[in-house]
């Protein structure tokens, strides 16, 4: 495929409602492990954890060189998977509570002069905080964000010790509808694609 060729990718972060999702474009010829830090940086991770790819036929890429019935994620480029507009890969960060995102080709486009980064040109809300418990925990936090925005704090009940037990781990206030494209851009930028 030719190098000056860039796919446009919807990320979005399964088993959260309202959806958190990031839309990317990337040169179609990054590895999945460069794919991996573009995810990290877009959606807001730490990288701190592992995490693989599986295609829709059942096939796993791991950051290694795998043994087996697993691919190297670090040499194996998106575009041997990406070919046509609505394919899709499912990407899991932090195995342990598994936060499943699919990543779907939109679009192929030609780079013309764009520079060879990952951009964001679109998203909606915030990431959930690093080692929340995965989609269940996430989901209590945002009910607790919610009665607290509801009601005062006399009057919080059962629901707002579930405030304070999440706010003694969150690192400072926490609004999961924000979203703010050029702090992901400023993040990406540090990224070698």
């Amino acid at each position: 495929m030719n190098p000056k060729v860039v796919f446009t990718l919807k990320i979005t972060l399964t088993d959260t409602h309202p959806l958190v999702w990031r839309r990317l474009v990337v040169p179609a010829d990054i590895t999945l492990l460069q794919l991996n830090d573009v995810i990290q940086a877009a959606m807001g991770w730490s990288n701190s954890h592992l995490h693989y790819f599986a295609d829709k036929n059942g096939k796993f890429y791991t950051p290694a060189r795998p043994a087996g019935a697993v691919s190297d994620g670090a040499r194996t480029q998106l575009n041997a998977i990406f070919r046509t507009a609505g394919d899709w890969v499912r990407y899991v960060y932090d195995c342990g509570v598994a936060w499943e995102h699919t990543v779907e080709l939109e679009l192929v486009g030609d780079a013309g002069k764009r520079s060879r980064r990952a951009e964001c040109v679109a998203g909606q809300r915030r990431c959930p905080p690093e080692d929340c418990g995965g989609p269940g925990s996430f989901a209590q936090l945002l009910e607790a964000l919610s009665v607290k925005k509801r009601m005062t704090r006399s009057r919080l009940g059962i629901n707002g010790r579930s405030q304070s037990f999440f706010q003694g781990w969150l690192e400072g206030p926490f609004k999961p509808e924000a979203f703010n494209r050029s702090r992901v851009n400023s993040a990406l930028r540090d990224i070698r694609v």
